[in-house]
């Protein structure tokens, strides 16, 4: 869930104001509006302290090709690429020659999928997800607006839709995959929870509307109680629930959202609607040792895969180019800084997906047109692909390229 839905959905509740069903629908239309056409992310959101249950703490092949493709490879920087202090990583110094990503990807309407194949496919896609290694989910705007929700589709081998649902438009993801990448969940408009595990897709639980998953924690499987997978979902009005094959339990500590946890689940980011001098503030949380790790800094949207490090929005933008932050997980302290060209209008940096503990891919549209691009926590920073326009010139941040997370 990226920031501005934080304050949209709770900031009223933290204030003791009443949240109906039709202002949350109403705000959240406006946030897939700013989300759709652009609006950079730049609202702190105030998060706190919490406690999170012991059943939290859980720990969790490709298609066929003639020859073996880049999901056998581990990502590494070209031996040439220009290194720059980590702290001040400048896109305009970037250089081409980086290898393709280890991971599944969207340019345009190619697919390149994990075993360094291509497919053309119908739609063009917000987001994609891979569960289980051969099965790929992307989603796409929803043909009645964002209120009605998104639509999730199923690729077949041909890039052509298999099958297809309606799902909850929320922020930055949709579907949440768990570490291993062998479960994906989701909600739909209605308020229910669905998992996507090697049974295929099905509902898991009934939420409520509006409501979103933050985190998955298991693997393959979510039938079985004691094995299975939990899913960990916020909700517009109540705090976050975690949801198990035994039923369900509040996450407990007076959250009031989750904004990211550790692959692990030990580290946890989430707002209770606290302060500090007027303005809300992030705050970084080790569930196992029940300590306060940092506060009021960037927002933290994606943990590193050994949960180190943590890839962020800054707290404020005010025009000024766009930047995204790799700091320590516990610490907050910053490793690395990644800053496009341009103004609010010609520059936007999309999440941060990572390939490895130390490498991490970049969307970016900097001077106006998108690039992406691989950097480590090094200094080095290779341009993968661009620059490019985007696909849609009524809508310059939208990206011609999408990278599952």
């Amino acid at each position: 869930m990226n920031l501005e839905e934080v304050m949209v959905r709770h900031a009223d509740r933290a204030a003791g104001a009443e949240v109906t069903l039709r202002d949350v629908q109403q705000r959240a239309r406006r946030i897939q509006r700013r989300r759709r056409t652009g609006a950079a992310v730049g609202v702190a959101a105030a998060v706190t302290a919490v406690v999170l249950p012991v059943s939290l703490l859980v720990d969790g092949t490709t298609r066929s090709a003639p020859e073996p493709g880049p999901a056998t490879q581990s990502p590494s920087i070209n031996a040439d690429a220009v290194r720059q202090d980590p702290l001040d990583m400048r896109i305009a110094k970037a250089e081409p020659g980086g290898a393709a990503p280890t991971v599944a990807w969207i340019e345009g309407r190619t697919l390149h999928r994990l075993d360094g194949s291509t497919v053309e496919l119908e739609h063009d896609y917000l987001e994609l997800d891979v569960v289980g290694g051969d099965t790929y989910l992307a989603v796409r705007r929803g043909d009645n607006g964002p209120i009605d929700g998104d639509v999730l589709d199923e690729i077949g081998d041909d890039g052509k839709v298999d099958s297809t649902r309606v799902i909850t438009p929320i922020g930055q993801a949709a579907v949440i995959t768990s570490p291993d990448k062998s479960v994906a969940a989701w909600t739909t408009p209605e308020g229910e929870v669905h998992v996507w595990d090697q049974q295929g897709d099905r509902t898991f639980a009934t939420s409520s509307p509006q409501s979103n998953v933050v985190a998955v924690f298991g693997s393959r499987t979510c039938d079985d109680s004691g094995d299975g997978c939990r899913v960990v979902v916020n909700h517009a009005d109540t705090d976050p629930t975690t949801y198990t094959a035994n039923g369900s339990e509040p996450v407990g500590g007076g959250f009031l959202t989750i904004l990211a946890m550790s692959p692990d689940g030990s580290l946890v980011a989430g707002n209770r609607g606290r302060t500090q001098g007027g303005d809300a503030c992030i705050e970084t949380w080790d569930v196992t040792a029940d300590d306060e790790l940092q506060r009021c800094q960037a927002s933290p949207f994606a943990f590193s895969p050994d949960g180190a490090h943590t890839a962020e929005y800054p707290p404020t933008r005010d025009g000024e180019p766009a930047w995204i932050e790799i700091r320590d997980a516990r610490t907050g302290k910053l490793t690395a800084k990644v800053v496009a060209k341009g103004d609010s209008d010609t520059s936007n940096i999309e999440p941060v997906v990572w390939e490895d503990e130390s490498h991490y891919l970049v969307t970016a549209l900097h001077e106006g047109r998108w690039l992406l691009l691989r950097g480590d926590l090094e200094g080095h920073l290779e341009i993968i692909r661009g620059p490019i326009d985007g696909p849609n010139p009524g809508q310059p941040y939208e990206s011609p390229y999408v990278v599952a997370r």
